[in-house]
């Protein structure tokens, strides 16, 4: 984060706060006496991967609403507003190959680097955090400042957390795998489905037309994608794909193992368009934000540059890559599954 700092002036993050590894929208993970994910897996051993897709409109909702991409939505010309956004690539395994675990997090590399200090120590090892090479290619209007707003700024550090937590269990750089991110986004943002979607923001569609759409981009499987919805209103879409056997590259879709959220969702499911005054009581732009001398919701605390800084300041947890003191803890997560 201090590199983004330096290169860019707001930080990119660390998703440890994508709102981080329990699920509260009601997937149960596996009830078993094991968990269904394998934390500190070697890396380089798995068969799939989900690449996520989400409505950033949506996302933001509160009580995830983020002060900074906030008033980024609201801006006329934002295209996160009307167009998907990432949220990850992750390495799945062939639960049958793996005794029925679903997939590797915060895997072991070498001695050097395991990444399960990632997880428990706050990121604090340099080799949680994307290298400076990925940053500075990636953290620009051409790359996360379109697409990944998450990655690039505000307090969910979603790139770091995407990084340490999955990328780490591939075979890459952080710079490559963020490469191979960069890849099938481009994939599919073009498709039917995007498509689809962007001709309809604000609008309440069929849930069949839409898994119609998404269906083209998946080489006809309808199986290889999963929606998530929060009150039938779409959040993400996940689709699923085979990793090269060599190369780990993701190749040609197939079939998804977790369930659509949306599919429930009989009066349709809603494109969320952003409304800035209903889904973050109109926060002010960034320049203008008020600084507070205690961190609340949807509020600036003091302005830092460690985690340090924030320390004895009323309610404050850490300094977030937007060079604010905040509230916002490095894990808690509403998804699905402890995946995100």
């Amino acid at each position: 984060a201090a590199a983004a700092s330096l290169l860019f002036g707001r930080s990119p993050l660390t998703m440890a706060s994508i709102r981080a590894a329990t699920s509260l929208l009601g997937l149960a993970l596996v009830s078993s006496s094991k968990t269904s994910y394998y934390d500190g897996a070697p890396n380089g051993s798995y068969e799939e991967y989900v690449f996520a897709m989400e409505w950033q409109p949506q996302w933001s909702q509160p009580p995830y609403c983020d002060l900074d991409i906030a008033t980024m939505l609201a801006e006329p010309t934002s295209y996160a507003a009307a167009h998907l956004s990432v949220h990850g690539l992750w390495p799945n395994y062939n639960a049958t190959l793996h005794d029925g675990q679903s997939w590797p997090q915060f895997c072991v590399r070498s001695d050097s680097e395991d990444f399960t200090t990632c997880e428990h120590d706050s990121y604090s090892d340099s080799y949680c955090s994307p290298s400076a090479d990925a940053l500075a290619k990636f953290n620009t209007t051409d790359y996360w400042q379109t697409y990944a707003l998450q990655y690039a700024f505000g307090t969910s550090d979603l790139a770091t957390h995407e990084w340490s937590k999955h990328g780490s269990c591939t075979v890459w750089t952080s710079e490559e795998y963020f490469t191979q991110i960069d890849t099938m986004y481009n994939r599919l943002k073009g498709g039917a489905g995007a498509t689809f979607l962007n001709a309809n923001v604000g609008n309440v569609v069929d849930y069949d037309d839409l898994k119609a759409a998404f269906t083209e981009d998946t080489d006809g499987n309808p199986d290889a994608i999963a929606f998530n919805c929060e009150s039938c209103s779409l959040s993400e879409v996940w689709t699923a794909w085979a990793a090269d056997p060599t190369t780990l590259v993701p190749t040609t879709p197939i079939d998804i193992e977790d369930s659509d959220a949306c599919k429930s969702c009989s009066s349709g499911v809603t494109i969320k368009a952003w409304e800035l005054g209903a889904s973050c009581d109109a926060l002010p732009a960034d320049d203008d934000a008020p600084v507070a001398d205690v961190c609340a919701d949807n509020t600036h605390g003091p302005p830092c540059s460690a985690d340090s800084d924030c320390a004895g300041v009323t309610d404050c947890l850490r300094c977030a890559g937007s060079g604010f003191c905040t509230n916002v803890p490095l894990s808690s997560s509403r998804r699905r599954r402890a995946k995100a």
